[in-house]
């Protein structure tokens, strides 16, 4: 039975992890991506591992520990990943399946698999914990995710009184610790407090942490080992500024003021902002009905849901006291919302099953058919609905048939198949071998999100990639010897992100604007070298070149408010961008 069970839940988790591992590189890199993936190039450039560099100052990183970074440097160093966005992303799009899987696990703890698979169609309705900062891309949320979903579920083993393999579970604990300690630092400190928040919250739990509390040597004696020496390193490097980076600035300040005026946000930010999300994913309701089902299965005593409960809302709880807010720091903590939904949609299972169970479903047909040539072309076209329900599902397309340019057949929806193979296995008198297996397929269609798997794999599709396939244009120029290493000229930092520079650095060497930057724009349009300019200085720039008799350069949008100018032979990589997803510009649309 164990197996059966771990075969279905490796296919469960294999078609959840599609949408993760699909088009990794199809996206230029965004906001804190570009940091971290110079430091992983910098890494391969300068075979500097201790210490990665900080974008674009080439200064030392110090801000995290350099786990991450040692990973996909590591793995492209040895040939294991590609070195571009894909390379870049995979770790974390696996270690988001790796989630996926604990997260299952737990469901199937909860109430079968059924809540897990709801669960996961949960996950996939939050679109910004899959796509915007999240478990496809090259940032830290994936391993902390990880780091908390793969710790609390091996806690949570270790605590079963009839676990066999204990000190195997602590030793996982400890490792999932220091994973996300070295990939986040404080980040996961929440781990071990809502592992002994649930310990302690019953008798049982502190009995047992009483019992067992030399099983915890080991881990904490490793994760001492696994953690201590880069910042023992860094320490002896830089003293006293180690220090006030990593914890004074990146921690403190986050805490208690803020690196940035904008991450200021009232204290209920990430409770109103989850329920904003869950809102646009369709799931508030079934999330909300999940949080009360789970205090209710805590107020009765279910060890599990006590666990979830705390999950969720003691680290939501402590990180509302801080002043610096991101949605990002929420992700961690979103598996027991998906969990408990996915409680409902179970509970709401079993009830339809049990009714069903008391249905006599012979007697609505007085005359099975007993024909075996007709019986089985029927069980055949039942065994094709339940497909064609399935295509429905996963694609989020309609189902055609045709004969030449004549549609014969149609099928857009989930529950329609369903009903027709239901009543095919009345017909032919097996209705009772599969009647749950409908009823509960239905039930899942019905209540979760199940649209959400088509809409993530369509976005996952999706070319967004200007910037990288402008720089892999020009590169070839400079190959082929059409185009100089001109470098680029950016009139002011302030106006751009760090994706443009993580890009365009490789065609040669940045030079940015003073005051007065306007006629070294004009000198660098009549050489024909690009630059980068500030939209709403558009108007100046335009007054500028054509009173120096220069015609507007080929130019595109590369983010909001930042436009790329690409004059002469630059301009031949303008339609690339263009058909990656970059923003047109027309000049005629500016006021001078």
């Amino acid at each position: 039975m164990n197996h059966v069970r771990a075969i279905w839940g490796t296919v469960v988790v294999g078609i959840f992890a599609i949408p993760l591992l699909l088009g990794l590189g199809r996206w230029d890199m965004r906001s804190d991506e570009a940091i971290y993936s110079y430091a992983v190039e910098r890494i391969l450039e300068t075979g500097d591992w201790l210490t990665p560099r900080n974008i674009p100052t080439d200064t030392p990183f110090l801000e995290k520990p350099p786990l991450k970074f040692w990973l996909v440097a590591g793995g492209m160093s040895a040939g294991l990943l590609p070195v571009d966005e894909t390379g870049m992303r995979l770790l974390d799009a696996l270690f988001g399946v790796a989630a996926f899987a604990y997260i299952f696990a737990f469901g199937l703890r909860l109430a079968g698999p059924v809540a897990g698979i709801a669960a996961l169609f949960v996950l996939l309705a939050f679109n910004p914990l899959v796509f915007e900062h999240g478990l496809r891309s090259n940032n830290m949320e994936a391993a902390l995710f990880l780091s908390y979903c793969g710790g609390l579920f091996h806690f949570l083993r270790w605590r079963d009184p009839s676990a066999t393999r204990r000190r195997a579970h602590a030793a996982a604990v400890g490792l999932y610790f220091a994973l996300g300690f070295l990939t986040k630092f404080v980040a996961v400190a929440f781990l071990p407090l809502v592992a002994l928040a649930w310990l302690v919250c019953s008798r049982a739990g502190r009995q047992h942490l009483v019992g067992h509390w030399k099983d915890w040597l080991l881990p904490t004696a490793i994760c001492v080992v696994l953690i201590a020496p880069w910042f023992v390193y860094e320490w002896a490097q830089y003293r006293d500024e180690f220090w006030t980076i990593i914890f004074g600035a990146h921690v403190y300040t986050r805490f208690t003021a803020s690196l940035d005026p904008s991450h200021v946000h009232p204290w209920h930010y990430y409770f109103t902002q989850t329920w904003h999300e869950l809102f646009l994913g369709h799931v508030a309701l079934l999330v909300t009905a999940g949080v009360g089902l789970l205090a209710w299965e805590a107020w009765k005593g279910t060890s599990l849901a006590r666990l979830l409960l705390l999950w969720w809302l003691l680290p939501t709880t402590l990180i509302s006291f801080g002043t610096s807010k991101l949605p990002h720091y929420a992700y961690p903590f979103f598996p027991p919302l998906a969990l408990g939904a996915g409680l409902v949609v179970a509970r709401l299972a079993g009830l339809a099953t049990r009714a069903a169970a008391r249905v006599d479903w012979q007697a609505l047909a007085p005359r099975p058919l007993t024909r075996p040539l007709a019986s089985r072309l029927l069980l055949i076209i039942a065994v094709a609905c339940l497909g064609l329900s399935a295509w429905s599902f996963v694609s989020g397309e309609p189902a055609r048939l045709y004969w030449g340019d004549v549609q014969l057949f149609r099928n857009g929806s989930i529950g329609r198949p369903l009903l027709i193979a239901l009543v095919l296995l009345i017909v032919t008198n097996r209705v009772s071998r599969y009647v749950s297996v409908i009823i509960t397929i239905a039930i899942i269609a019905l209540c979760a999100p199940v649209d959400a798997y088509s809409r993530a794999t369509t976005i996952a599709l999706r070319y967004d990639r200007p910037m990288s396939a402008i720089t892999h244009c020009l590169l070839r120029l400079q190959d082929r010897g059409t185009l100089t290493r001109s470098g680029m000229f950016i009139a002011d930092w302030t106006i751009v992100t760090h994706p443009p520079y993580f890009y365009f650095r490789h065609l040669g060497p940045w030079q940015a604007g003073d005051d007065d930057w306007l006629p070294t724009l004009v000198a660098r349009m009549e050489q024909e070298a690009p630059a980068i300019v500030g939209t709403r200085e558009a108007p100046r720039v335009l007054a500028a070149l054509t009173a120096a008799g220069i015609p507007p350069p080929s130019t595109m949008e590369l983010e909001p408010g930042v436009l790329l100018l690409l004059p002469g032979t630059y301009a031949r990589c303008t339609q690339t961008g263009l058909s990656y997803g970059g923003a047109p510009f027309e000049w005629t649309s500016v006021t001078r």
